[in-house]
């Protein structure tokens, strides 16, 4: 067995593979099929098309053009270097996020019931990979905070659209003051060490629920702009990569 499983896999895992290695491969093998099947069966989005007509913002050319900005421009920023903080973030918020959206989309209303199973778990897979890029671009001494903000951008929303009155006053308004208490009233050397697991976690949670909000957004966008943000958000990140701009580079 690879050493690289054994060193990211549970104690207990790795002592089974020392007793029986046949043993190791065989609940490795059942974790993956048993977790891809899981998936498989949670993918849902398909079934939307029976339920709910196909936006008219859904089109096969949105679809081609947010494929492009994946393939182009994603690795276009890693060929060039690109992959501090401020490149992913940039990235996951005006490439991943709406161009698979629209892609997803349109692979629910268009496309076989296993194509857009497949779409779908690709935009989660891709959200999820990027989630773990971030957390593992940013700095240690800034995790606390981040995680903070991670969550609070996951509690808000919910707050405000399922609660009302004066519960939605009580609880908004004790996370933003418990949020500024734990990050500008607590001194910096106290704060707890977060590891990036943790903020990997938080951070995937977000953008999965942002996804689908961000590019709804950009669907409903005009063609001429819509098309031109990832280009010039590219280029952007490229003039500050060349100026030497921190957290730029990996």
């Amino acid at each position: 067995m690879p050493n690289w499983i054994l060193d990211h896999s549970p104690a207990a895992f790795a002592a089974l593979a020392e007793r029986c290695l046949p043993c190791a491969w065989g609940v490795l093998v059942l974790a993956i099929f048993g977790t891809a099947w899981l998936f498989w069966s949670f993918a849902r989005g398909p079934e939307f098309r029976h339920q709910f007509p196909r936006p008219p913002e859904a089109s096969g050319g949105r679809a081609f053009v947010g494929l492009l900005w994946l393939v182009v421009l994603l690795i276009g920023s890693f060929a060039a270097g690109l992959r501090g903080l401020i490149p992913l973030l940039g990235d996951t918020v005006f490439v991943a996020l709406a161009g698979t959206v629209c892609v997803e989309w349109y692979a629910w209303w268009k496309l076989p019931t296993w194509l857009g199973k497949i779409a779908e778990l690709a935009v989660l897979a891709l959200l999820w990979w990027l989630a773990w890029l971030i957390a593992s671009a940013i700095p240690t001494e800034y995790a606390w905070p981040a995680s903070i903000i991670s969550v609070s951008a996951i509690v808000l929303p919910l707050a405000i659209l399922r609660l009302s009155g004066h519960w939605r006053r009580t609880v908004v308004g004790n996370l933003l003051g418990l949020a500024a208490i734990c990050v500008f009233y607590i001194p910096r050397e106290s704060w707890p060490m977060i590891p990036a697991w943790g903020n990997f976690l938080v951070i995937g949670i977000l953008l999965a629920g942002a996804a689908p909000l961000l590019g709804a957004f950009w669907l409903r966008l005009p063609d001429p702009v819509a098309n031109s943000v990832a280009p010039i958000w590219f280029g952007l990140v490229a003039l500050l990569g060349w100026f030497g701009v921190p957290m730029i580079h990996e």
